[in-house]
């Protein structure tokens, strides 16, 4: 497991490669804490033969500019104003 944080206009995200326990699929998860609610996550699971290249990818390419419209859009559909 690796990971790295970036700290951001909107608060810290916290990015993470891993291998899921109960499966053969790798995941990257972001950790972020949004006003008014406690500690949230997010996941890309990839699996399949390349899982493990296609999540290393996808790991690398979050910058902190992407991890910020990672979380936006998650927060978007938790309060779609």
């Amino acid at each position: 497991m690796f990971s790295k944080i970036h700290e951001t206009e909107i608060g810290q995200i916290c990015v993470i490669i891993q291998e899921v326990v109960d499966g053969d699929c790798m995941e990257v998860r972001y950790f972020f804490k949004p006003d008014g609610l406690g500690v949230c996550s997010m996941a890309l699971s990839f699996d399949g033969d390349n899982a493990e290249e296609k999540a290393q990818n996808c790991f690398d390419k979050s910058s902190p500019d992407v991890s910020v419209s990672m979380v936006n859009r998650v927060m978007h559909l938790a309060y779609p104003n």
